[in-house]
């Protein structure tokens, strides 16, 4: 199931919802297809994420290879610290003193920012 199918899931669950009824039977069966719908949404959801996830949070070895951009990135040190560091496209800065790095045994994509989102 691709995002444009979770998000049809995600418009069914909003539509039952709408045509809920007070009546115990009715309230059985929306509970039902509800969480059917949700559940499905989610595990999609959950994939993708997942996928993302195991995209972008990987460790790369300095001595495999090093950033094709200039950017920043977490890096790793031979001393079991993790820091974000700048790549400028030929060595590792700490920007927060200007040091040039060069003890660095690992680096990886910043992870993306926070976002909230609503259904």
């Amino acid at each position: 199931m691709n995002e444009n199918e979770s998000l049809e899931e995600c418009k069914r669950a909003r539509e039952i919802l709408s045509e809920f009824r007070q009546t115990e039977e009715v309230k059985e069966f929306v509970n039902i297809k509800l969480i059917a719908a949700i559940d499905t949404a989610c595990s999609v959801l959950a994939e993708r994420i997942r996928g993302l996830t195991m995209a972008t949070d990987q460790w790369i070895p300095c001595s495999q290879r090093l950033p094709r951009e200039p950017n920043h990135y977490l890096v790793s040190f031979s001393k079991n610290s993790v820091w974000q560091m700048y790549w400028d496209g030929a060595q590792w800065i700490d920007e927060d003193d200007g040091e040039l790095r060069t003890d660095t045994s690992a680096w990886m994509e910043l992870p993306l920012p926070f976002e909230e989102h609503c259904l």
